[in-house]
């Protein structure tokens, strides 16, 4: 299992690589992005995954923020991260 660690305080430093995944509740509304990994305790990846979170999946922000709500086809999602679960995104324009 590979494992990503993020700072989980304030906006992105200005030394994080372009091309490097960011948190889900950091998009801002309306921006797009794709999911690149979801960090956390196996069950609940798990879970997301039977729900629609798979790496490479598109999603749009609705409303920034912890809790955010993001749009997921067509449907709206409401995600809160915490410091044992998270989902990482590159934004729109900044993918590998």
């Amino acid at each position: 299992m590979r494992m990503i660690l993020t700072s989980r305080t304030g906006p992105a430093v200005a030394n994080t690589p372009v091309n490097a995944p960011i948190p889900l509740r950091r998009l801002t509304a309306g921006q797009s992005g794709q999911i690149a990994h979801i960090t956390g305790r196996a069950e609940h990846v798990h879970r997301l995954r039977e729900f629609g979170l798979h790496d490479g999946t598109e999603i749009e922000m609705f409303r920034p923020g912890n809790p955010c709500i993001f749009r997921l086809a067509g449907n709206k999602v409401c995600f809160r991260a915490d410091d044992l679960l998270d989902v990482l995104v590159f934004p729109a324009g900044l993918r590998c």
